[in-house]
């Protein structure tokens, strides 16, 4: 493949973006700039090629948000935060809409999903050394992270993976790549419970959902991957998880019934109140930290990401938002039972997960959104 071909930038970057926080310049991730190439690529090969485009209507839907929150930065209480989120959203948006150009077969999908369950590898690896070390910046607390990362958003971004790795698993015909796949899921399930972190350990109880769903769906082979993945699993937890890390992850029932929920319910209170002043059009993108001040006492997000679009987007924000969601799923419910059950499952996992986090802005957000979409593009073409 010639290495002017955009695909290969935009393989990269996908891979990038479960350690995008490990490697950091000033100001940008890794991601970021390795997004950048391939922008710059796809750009040329577009404008050489004079390849045909394509578009969804989800992006229609996608632009509509993203000029909400260009014209956020009029009432904004926070511009320098909402400039910031603005211009974040028009590169992913152009991003996403060169990756729908890109993705023209399962294969290539399936290559970029693979993409994504390496980059999720770099940051296991990441995670392991702190927890080997014993240096990681929340092991005082029994928890583990990769290097850059809130251990609840790497639990998140692992717990994703694994049905991606799942999925593909019986995709692929090259041992060594099945192998990476399968095995991806005790490792990741065992990073998981190191981390702590109670949300995404219950997404991550979704996302094991797809090995019995989809594995059924196989006529050979399914015993064995099983019963190896149960064992490999098993034996990580019972022999190497410390024990303040497992009785973190055992106190979600406390935590649910005290009504808490880390403080979270504190915090979603306090975004109530400001909900009610700014209705239709909410604070400001990425303004909510300054808003919730008064209230709250400090500058922090809104740890849910539904009600963080509502409260800095108001309620137009909300419903274009959750457009853009129902699409991707009505668009998962029309692909063929495999892609569907990956699909539908994959965004359960997404969905329970970001319950606790603001992840309306981050990019493994979006690039479950568009595969759906992609996946139906290459059904209608043939």
């Amino acid at each position: 493949m010639s290495l002017l071909n955009p695909y290969i930038y935009i393989w990269f970057f996908v891979f990038s973006i479960p350690w995008e926080n490990s490697v950091t310049l000033p100001g940008f991730g890794a991601s970021s700039i390795i997004g950048a190439a391939a922008f710059i690529m796809s750009m040329l090969y577009l404008a050489f090629t004079r390849k045909t485009l394509h578009s969804a209507p989800v992006f229609y839907m996608i632009v509509l948000f993203v000029i909400l929150i260009l014209l956020s930065n009029i009432w904004t209480l926070d511009v320098e935060k909402t400039w910031s989120r603005s211009r974040q959203f028009i590169q992913l948006a152009l991003m996403l809409w060169l990756i729908y150009q890109q993705m023209d077969t399962h294969d290539r999908i399936n290559r970029l999903l693979f993409a994504y369950v390496l980059g999720a590898y770099v940051s296991l690896a990441s995670l392991f050394w702190g927890y080997i070390r014993g240096t990681s910046e929340y092991s005082e607390y029994g928890r583990f992270s990769a290097e850059g990362f809130n251990p609840n958003d790497i639990a998140l971004v692992l717990s994703i993976a694994i049905p991606m790795s799942w999925y593909l698993s019986f995709q692929f015909k090259n041992t060594f790549s099945v192998l990476i796949c399968k095995f991806f899921l005790p490792i990741a399930v065992f990073a998981i419970v190191l981390t702590g972190s109670r949300g995404s350990f219950l997404a991550m109880l979704i996302s094991l959902l797809i090995v019995p769903l989809y594995t059924n769906t196989q006529q050979s082979k399914k015993l064995f991957s099983i019963v190896s993945v149960i064992l490999v699993m098993g034996f990580l937890i019972v022999n190497f998880t410390p024990t303040m890390s497992f009785d973190r992850i055992m106190s979600i029932k406390n935590e649910v019934e005290g009504g808490n929920l880390t403080h979270r319910s504190d915090i979603w209170k306090s975004g109530l109140i400001i909900f009610k002043n700014n209705l239709m059009l909410g604070v400001g993108s990425g303004a909510f930290p300054v808003a919730i001040r008064p209230y709250y006492g400090k500058e922090i997000v809104a740890h849910n990401t539904f009600l963080s679009v509502l409260f800095e987007l108001g309620i137009v924000g909300f419903v274009l938002f959750i457009l853009i969601i129902r699409r991707t799923i009505s668009n998962s419910f029309r692909l063929e039972l495999y892609e569907k059950i990956f699909c539908l499952i994959t965004i359960s996992v997404w969905f329970v997960g970001v319950q606790g986090l603001s992840w309306e802005y981050n990019k493994t957000t979006w690039i479950i959104l568009i595969v759906p979409i992609c996946y139906m593009n290459c059904k209608t073409r043939k």
